[in-house]
């Protein structure tokens, strides 16, 4: 996910370390330790940490070993803000993609044990999808590697002066630091298509980018007539967004990374992601298979007229602009 949405966003090829938390483990403890906490081996399992004696810092079960560390607590026990501070103190020291928090007052610290889980793949973590149903009473936070947002789409128009928005998940994993940027973290599918009618309303020109949370969900769960309902209640959706288009603008649907829920493992599937470009400004045609996804956010570079994105290829020259 953090990686597929960097190149999105137009980074070139980004090769993060891949390595779990029985690799990572003494690091970790060495880097905790030194700023103050209380830091023990996680009671059970071999490879996992317990901070403080509520937080544990574990592999991400619902990516590929080696990719993701979860920082996970009850809010029972601890408030968000100190299972921040835990995080951003492991994201310090580990190469990994992201450092993920996992935080709800939904269960307790013995839920958090009983869902910890070894794999045959080699990661060793919580099970997030049995631990809890995710949703609005889940908070979900994603700290990731150090990027370079010279180089990425939505920095690029911002600093035009075009306002941009993130919506949903693209609000914690994509990164904007200019003052006409604005997120809005969410993960109710209704609710983010609320907001992007909001967002498209309030200035003639703008940058939405909105991430459709609940399909990845159902996928780590495995839970196929929710999938399938929310791809109907997606479907109602677009309508409603190809008339906010308007004339000059454009819609893109795309996805960064696939999470079959029919597969039974409940982890991100490697199939091709497609990518639908709508514009009234151009006629349709096939574009076949592209080689990175950097290509569609270097084409709404190029839309903008903002310069070129790290990564990628515009689109734009392969297609017939229809003259007015």
């Amino acid at each position: 996910t953090y990686i597929g949405h960097q190149i999105l966003m137009g980074n070139g090829l980004l090769q993060p370390n891949r390595m779990t938390i029985r690799q990572l483990g003494h690091i970790v403890l060495r880097h905790l330790r030194k700023a103050g906490r209380n830091v023990q081996p996680f009671p059970g399992i071999d490879g996992p940490l317990l901070v403080d004696g509520h937080i544990a810092v574990a592999d991400c079960m619902e990516a590929a070993p080696g990719l993701s560390l979860n920082v996970t607590a009850s809010l029972r026990d601890v408030v968000l803000d100190e299972v921040m501070e835990v995080a951003k103190l492991v994201r310090q020291c580990v190469p990994v993609t992201r450092v993920i928090v996992v935080a709800s007052d939904k269960y307790g610290f013995d839920a958090i044990k009983n869902a910890m889980i070894c794999r045959e793949t080699g990661g060793t973590g919580v099970d997030t999808p049995q631990l809890c149903k995710l949703g609005e009473q889940v908070s979900l936070r994603h700290l990731g590697l150090p990027l370079n947002l010279d180089g990425q789409c939505p920095t690029l128009v911002a600093r035009s002066g075009v306002p941009v928005y993130l919506i949903g998940k693209a609000a914690d994993v994509v990164h904007c630091e200019c003052e006409n940027a604005f997120s809005y973290p969410m993960v109710d599918s209704g609710k983010i298509f609320e907001c992007i009618r909001r967002c498209a309303v309030q200035q003639p020109e703008f940058l939405i980018i909105a991430n459709i949370q609940e399909t990845d969900l159902s996928g780590h769960a495995q839970d196929i007539l929710r999938w399938a309902d929310l791809l109907e209640q997606i479907d109602t959706e677009i309508p409603a967004l190809l008339e906010l288009v308007g004339d000059k603008g454009a819609f893109l649907l795309t996805g960064d990374h696939g999470n079959d829920p029919y597969l039974g493992g409940g982890l991100h599937t490697r199939e091709m992601t497609p990518c639908l470009f709508y514009s009234p400004m151009y006629r349709p045609r096939p574009l076949g298979t592209r080689k990175t996804l950097a290509d569609i956010w270097a084409t709404i570079s190029d839309l903008f007229g903002v310069g070129f994105t790290e990564g990628g290829s515009s689109l734009l020259p392969l297609l017939d602009r229809i003259e007015a």
